[in-house]
């Protein structure tokens, strides 16, 4: 006879993967993609682009992300892992990106293109990691200050592991640990929202699934997902280790509302960008 116990512990594991699968991996309906922008929205990407090193030619990896960028009519678009590998120069970033987008900021592994004014930017690294978040205030088209988080939390290395042929329970157990190290992070990036005032949207590559400490310790309860409140269909952001996992989101403040949020089913990167639409709220 099969313990109670181990019943238990089984219909526990089997209830979490189902609520992980129909919250976090499946949203009803198909994809009806991006709205049309009204001029007074705010259209904001972010992208792991794994330092534009997963095709042979770092450029040719810039040149598709500004072509999506461009096709999408981004505002404001939010790099982590901009200089992993160093394959591409700032110089050459600038240059490409500049054209389009004329305030471009990079430092560390964080960058940011926008069309919007950059009134102010921060770079910190956490403590021990290369992993590391960017504030930056920017003005929208009716003036107001915005609050944007670029936030990348600590690297597992799952690809890498995957490739090792490392077992589940292998990762399992990494990802376990990495969690903990995320914990902290994630606190020293709640502080920070904690401290301003006024709209705020924060988005990158938490490295953690939505059932997670580090992404329940970001969002808060002053902060909504894009793809929980607009997403539709799969919403896996990490295209190895069996297209299982979602790590990258875009969050806003009750400043705004979601119009709508696409992933992007795409090859340029091992993550996937997200890109969702915001309106300002009546306050």
């Amino acid at each position: 006879m099969v313990p109670t116990i181990l019943i238990a512990i089984l219909a526990l594991m089997a209830g979490t993967c189902l609520l992980y699968w129909k919250t976090c991996l499946s949203r009803p309906g198909d994809n009806p993609g991006l709205c049309r922008k009204e001029s007074s929205q705010l259209r904001i990407a972010t992208v792991n682009i794994c330092g534009f090193g997963m095709l042979p030619s770092a450029l040719t990896v810039a040149d598709h992300l500004l072509a999506a960028s461009l096709d999408m009519d981004i505002d404001i678009l939010l790099i982590q892992e901009y200089r992993s590998v160093y394959k591409l120069s700032d110089n050459d970033f600038k240059a490409l990106f500049g054209k389009q987008f004329p305030y471009v900021i990079t430092s560390g592994e964080q960058a940011i293109a926008s069309r919007c004014p950059i009134v102010s930017s921060e770079f910190t690294s956490f403590p021990g990691s290369p992993d590391s978040f960017a504030s930056y205030q920017v003005k929208d088209t009716d003036g107001d200050t915005l609050n944007i988080f670029s936030v990348h939390l600590q690297t597992t290395g799952l690809h890498a592991m995957e490739k090792d042929g490392q077992s589940l329970r292998a990762l399992a157990t990494v990802l376990s640990g990495n969690d903990k190290v995320r914990e902290s992070q994630a606190m020293t990036v709640r502080r920070k929202i904690e401290a301003i005032e006024g709209p705020a949207i924060v988005a990158g590559d938490f490295n953690s699934i939505p059932l997670s400490r580090p992404y329940r310790i970001v969002k808060g309860k002053s902060l909504a997902d894009t793809y929980m409140e607009k997403g539709h269909g799969k919403g896996s952001t990490f295209r190895f280790l069996y297209d299982l996992l979602k790590i990258d989101y875009i969050m806003h403040s009750r400043h705004f509302e979601c119009i709508d949020c696409v992933i992007l089913n795409d090859y340029i990167s091992d993550h996937r960008m997200i890109v969702s639409t915001l309106d300002k709220t009546e306050q």
